[in-house]
C-alpha cells in the first residue's frame, strides 16, 4: 500500500521558455508506437505507460504492453522505467513525487485466438526519486474493473471518470457501462474510493483541472454515438454544468486529449486543430502537424506541449510532436498578496478598452465582507478576502467572481479591537494566498489556516502564539504567507534572544509541520518572500527590527541589516532589481533606501531623507520605483524614484495618494485612500490622467486588484465593489 502523497500538481504549471522550447529537439519515436495509453509529465521527464501498438481493434496479448518509458529533451532515446500490469485505456497521473496507473485493459487471448479483453481494478504507484523510479507500490483497488476511462489529481484528492468494465468478452460485445465517477483520498493511507453520479456514461474521453474545476471532454455512449459535449464538475459546489460543446466533426470529441496550463485548458482530436477554451468557446488557436485520436499531450514548462502518440485518419500510429502554444491572453490571475509576481505588478493588459471615456466600467456586484485592510486573492473565478463583523469574529470568504455570490466563508473567534490606536484600521490585515487549490490565511492574532480552496474544508491548521511560540506585534500580524515549493514561510516575532523558539518559521505547506525555526526579534508587518539574488534563491524578510535575507532551504542567516522605528513598523514589502538590489522604507529616520546584494553583505547604496512607506509598498516601473510619500500624511505627491541612484525622475500631485497596480503596457491603477479610483498612463516621462471615477466612500488602505478583466476595490469597512473591465 503507498503510504503518502504530497501533490504538486506539475502537470498544470505553466512558466518560462525552456531548453526544450529552445532547442525543440524532435522527441525520439517510442520503442512500441502506442494509442490509448497513460502518460504524464513530473519534474523534467515525460512518461507513457502502456497503450496498444496493433492495428485498430485487433487485441491480443502481444500488442497491448505494460511498459512504462520516459524520456527528458536532450536524450536521444527512451528510457524503459519499470514493467507493470499490460495496460491500454489506462490513466496515469502525477502529483510532481510519484506516478499512479489507474485501470486499464488487458488482452488476455493470443493473436490467433479470440479476443478475450479484460479491464482492470488495480491501480500501482511509482516513486519519482533523482536517479529514477522507486519500486512499484499498490494503490487501493478500484471498487469495479474499469477502462477507457481519464483520470486527474486535484490538491490531495485522486478523481476518475467514465469507462466501462469489459469482461472476458471482445470489443464488439461491449462491456458494463460506469454510472459513476470515483475519488480518493491520497492524504489519507487508509483510504478507500468513495462512488458518486456523473450526469453522462462514457469512455474514451479526456479530462483536465483549471479553475477549480473539472472538465470532462467527448467521448462515445453506451449506444455507440459519439459525443462533442464538454461537462463540468464544479468542486466548490460539486455541482455538475454544461460546458460549450466541441467543434462538429463526424468523430465528435471521440478519443481526445486534453490539458490544463496554468488556468488554461487546451484540446485536439482526430480533426487534428489544437483548441482552448475561452469563454463560451473552444477556440482552435494551433495546429498539430499530424492529426491523431486517442493521443495525450504533456507539458511541463514553456511555450510548447508535447502531442504523445495516437492514431492518424490513416490508421498509423503518430510520431510524437512539439506543438506550440499559443502566448497568455491579456487577462491574469492574482493568487496573493501584490498579484502574481508579489509586487503589485501584472501581465494582464488591454483592461482600459472596458472603461468608456465618457462613462464608468459596468459594476458586475458589490459586497460587504467586514471591517479589515485584507486584500483580494483571485484564483480561476473564485475571489478570497476576509474581514470582521465587529463583534470579535473573523469571515473569511470564497466569491464567485462573476457574480459576487457566497461559495463558502469559514467563521472564526477573533478579537475585533486587538490594539489601542484607532487610526490604525482593525480587522484582518493579511491577504488569502492560493496555491494548488490550497488557500492560506493568517489571522491579527496569529491563527493560520489552510483550506480546500474549492470547498473551505480544513486541511490543518496552527496557531503562531499557541502553537509555534511567536510574539504578537504591536498591531496585531499583518503579514501574508508566502510559499515556494512545498514550503510555507512565516514571520511570527520572538520575544527573547537565544530561545529555542525562532522568530522566522518554515512550515511543510501540505500537513503544517515545521521545517526549520531561526532567528529572533520582533515581526514586522511586510510579506516575506522567496527570490533569487545573484545566483541562489534567498528568502527575504523585512522584520520589525531589520532587514534579514535567509537560507530558504535550512533557515541560516545570509545577511542582516538593522532598521526599525515607532513599534516595529517595517511595514512595506521590500522591491527587488537585478537580482541584487533591495529597496526597503518605513516612516522613521532611516527612511527610504537601498542595499545591494553582493552575496556575502548588504550594502547601503542610497537614502532618501524625508521619504518612508506605511500603508503600500510601492511599485516597479521600467527600473524606477513608483510611490507616493507616507511620511507625509496630506502630502500626494507622487514620485518615480531610479533605484539606481535614488534620483527623483518626476513628480505629480495629480492623482489621490492610496495604492498602486501597474500592468505591462505601463497602465496603471490607482485607489485612492479617499475611494477614488483612477487609471493612468505611467511611464519614465511622466504621468497621464485617463481615467477617473468615485468607487467607494470612507477610508480606503487596501491595493486594488486587477485580475482576469474584472477590479475589485474595498475600503477599511469591507464595502466592495467588483468592476467588470472585459468589455
Amino acid at each position: 500500500m503507498y503510504l503518502r502523497l504530497i501533490p504538486l500538481c506539475l502537470l498544470s504549471l505553466a512558466g518560462h521558455l525552456s531548453a526544450s522550447d529552445t532547442l525543440l529537439q524532435p522527441p525520439p519515436t517510442l520503442p512500441k508506437p502506442v494509442a490509448s495509453f497513460g502518460a504524464a509529465a513530473c519534474g523534467d521527464r515525460f512518461y507513457v505507460y502502456g497503450g496498444h501498438a496493433g492495428r485498430p481493434h485487433a487485441y491480443n496479448r502481444d500488442d497491448v504492453n505494460g511498459s512504462l518509458y520516459s524520456w527528458a529533451p536532450g536524450e536521444t532515446e527512451w528510457t524503459l522505467s519499470a514493467e507493470g500490469e499490460p495496460s491500454q485505456g489506462a490513466s496515469l497521473v502525477t502529483d510532481g513525487k510519484v506516478l499512479i496507473r489507474i485501470g486499464g485493459m488487458a488482452a488476455r487471448n493470443a493473436k490467433e485466438d479470440r479476443q478475450e479483453l479484460w479491464s482492470s481494478n488495480t491501480a500501482t504507484v511509482y516513486p519519482v526519486t533523482a536517479s529514477g523510479l522507486g519500486a512499484a507500490q499498490s494503490l487501493a483497488n478500484l471498487p469495479e474493473r474499469r477502462s477507457s476511462h481519464d483520470s486527474v489529481i486535484v490538491g490531495r484528492t485522486l478523481y476518475v471518470f467514465g469507462g466501462w468494465k469489459l469482461s472476458g468478452g471482445n470489443r464488439k460485445a461491449g462491456g458494463d457501462w460506469h454510472e459513476t465517477y470515483l475519488t480518493l483520498d491520497l492524504a489519507d493511507p487508509g483510504a478507500e474510493w468513495n462512488s458518486y453520479p456523473q450526469p453522462f456514461v462514457k469512455r474514451a474521453i479526456a479530462v483536465a483541472s483549471a479553475k477549480g474545476k473539472i472538465y470532462v471532454l467527448g467521448g462515445m455512449d453506451e449506444d455507440g454515438e459519439t459525443s462533442a459535449e464538454t461537462h463540468v464538475l464544479d468542486l466548490g459546489t460539486n455541482e455538475w454544468s454544461k460546458g460549450p460543446d466541441l467543434p462538429k466533426h463526424k468523430l465528435g470529441g471521440f478519443g481526445f486529449a486534453t490539458v490544463a496550463i496554468g488556468e488554461r485548458i487546451f484540446a485536439s482530436g482526430a480533426e487534428g486543430a489544437l483548441l482552448e477554451l475561452t469563454g463560451k468557446e473552444w477556440k482552435p488557436v494551433s495546429q498539430l502537424g499530424q492529426p491523431r485520436f486517442f493521443h495525450r499531450f504533456l507539458h511541463r514548462g514553456g511555450s510548447h506541449l508535447l502531442a504523445m502518440g495516437g492514431v492518424t485518419p490513416g490508421h498509423s500510429k503518430a510520431e510524437p510532436e512539439w506543438v506550440a502554444v499559443p502566448a497568455e491572453t491579456a487577462s491574469a490571475p492574482w493568487p496573493k498578496f501584490q498579484g502574481p509576481r508579489g509586487n503589485g505588478t501584472t501581465p494582464e493588459t488591454g483592461w482600459l478598452q472596458g472603461w468608456p471615456e465618457a462613462g464608468e466600467p459596468e459594476t458586475a456586484w458589490k459586497a460587504e465582507l467586514g471591517v479589515g485592510l485584507s486584500g483580494f486573492a483571485v484564483a480561476g473565478d473564485r475571489v478570497y478576502s476576509a474581514g470582521n463583523d465587529g463583534k470579535d469574529k473573523d469571515t473569511l470568504w470564497c466569491l464567485d467572481l462573476d457574480s459576487g455570490d457566497v461559495i463558502w466563508k469559514r467563521e472564526t473567534d477573533a478579537l475585533t479591537k486587538i490594539h489601542k490606536m484607532p487610526i490604525v484600521p482593525y480587522g484582518p490585515a493579511a491577504t488569502p494566498t492560493v496555491v494548488e487549490g490550497t488557500v492560506y490565511h493568517i489571522s491579527r492574532l496569529g491563527h493560520l489556516l489552510a483550506l480546500d480552496a474549492a470547498t473551505g474544508e480544513e486541511r490543518w491548521a496552527r496557531h503562531f502564539v499557541d502553537d509555534l511560540k511567536g510574539v504578537l506585534p504591536v498591531y496585531g500580524y499583518a503579514s501574508s504567507a508566502a510559499v515556494s515549493g512545498d514550503h510555507l514561510f512565516l514571520d511570527i516575532g520572538q520575544e527573547e534572544a537565544g530561545s529555542n523558539d525562532g522568530s522566522t518559521v518554515c512550515l511543510n505547506r501540505h500537513d503544517g509541520s515545521v521545517v526549520w525555526q531561526q532567528g529572533e526579534g520582533q515581526a514586522g508587518y511586510a510579506t516575506p518572500r522567496v527570490t533569487q539574488l545573484g545566483d541562489r534563491d534567498v528568502l527575504v524578510l523585512f522584520k520589525g527590527e531589520a532587514l534579514e535575507l535567509r537560507d530558504p532551504v535550512n533557515g541560516d542567516l545570509l545577511a542582516r541589516h538593522a532598521t526599525t522605528t515607532r513599534d516595529f513598523c517595517n511595514c512595506a514589502t521590500p522591491l527587488i532589481f537585478d537580482e541584487s538590489t533591495l529597496i526597503i522604507s518605513h516612516t522613521g529616520k532611516d527612511a527610504t533606501r537601498a542595499l545591494k546584494w553582493d552575496g556575502s553583505e548588504l550594502n547601503q547604496q542610497w537614502s532618501l531623507p524625508g521619504h518612508g512607506l506605511l500603508f503600500h509598498s510601492g511599485t516597479p516601473l521600467d527600473g524606477h520605483v513608483l510611490a507616493f510619500n507616507d511620511e507625509s500624511r496630506n502630502d500626494k505627491i507622487l514620485q518615480l524614484i531610479d533605484h539606481r541612484t535614488g534620483h527623483v525622475a518626476w513628480q505629480s500631485d495629480e492623482l489621490p495618494k492610496g495604492n498602486i497596480v501597474v500592468s505591462d503596457d505601463g497602465l496603471a491603477l490607482v485607489l485612492g485612500r479617499n475611494g477614488e479610483l483612477v487609471a493612468a498612463q505611467m511611464s519614465k516621462e511622466g504621468v497621464k490622467v485617463l481615467r477617473r471615477m468615485q468607487v467607494l466612500g470612507g477610508r480606503t488602505y487596501v491595493q486594488p486588484v486587477l485580475a482576469n478583466g474584472r477590479v475589485l476595490c474595498r475600503n477599511n469597512e469591507g464595502a466592495t465593489v467588483c468592476l467588470d473591465l472585459r468589455g
